[in-house]
Formats: C-alpha cells, sequence, structure tokens
C-alpha cells in the first residue's frame, strides 16, 4: 500500500503543479482514505484549501500533517500562519 501511495504522492504533485486542482485534491484525497496521517497528503490538501479561501478545513489538514511530522518546520509555519488568518490565535500588539 505504501508503494502505492507514493505513486500517487508523485501523481497528485504533478497535478498540483500543473494547476489541476480537482484531480490533485482527488488523488491526495486517495492516499488519506488509506493512510490518514500522511504528512504530505495532509500537507498539500492544506495548501489547496488554504488558497481558496478554505481557512478553516485549511487548518484541519496542516494539523493532521503536524501530528504525522512534528519535526517538520513548514507543517507548523504554514499551521501557525492559518490559524492567524482564521482569526483563531491572537498576535502580539
Amino acid at each position: 500500500m505504501k508503494r502505492r501511495n507514493e505513486e500517487l504522492l508523485y501523481q497528485a504533485d504533478d497535478a498540483h503543479k500543473k494547476g489541476h486542482l480537482q484531480e490533485a485534491k482527488y488523488l491526495y484525497r486517495s492516499i488519506l482514505r488509506s493512510e490518514p496521517l500522511n504528512a504530505e497528503a495532509n500537507y498539500k490538501m492544506g495548501i489547496i484549501e488554504s488558497s481558496a479561501g478554505r481557512g478553516a478545513s485549511a487548518i484541519s489538514f496542516y494539523r493532521q500533517a503536524v501530528e504525522a511530522n512534528p519535526e517538520m518546520e513548514q507543517f507548523w509555519l504554514s499551521l501557525i500562519n492559518a490559524l492567524i488568518s482564521e482569526k483563531q490565535i491572537e498576535q502580539d500588539k
């Protein structure tokens, strides 16, 4: 299963880069059905959701990515930025 998900992730990333967001979302979701804590698929879904203005959904995906791989700084940064954008975290004034 892991090998198949790696192939799907490659295809999803390629679709994402080409701007085929519906195809990319379908492929990322396919990965997440069999591997809900796949850090990369969750992170990439967060990016798509964030860029579409769906911040609350993006936060959920970013949280899953952080939970799966807490050492990845970019996952944390994206989560924090989304929380700030959605006014779910206070900024110092």
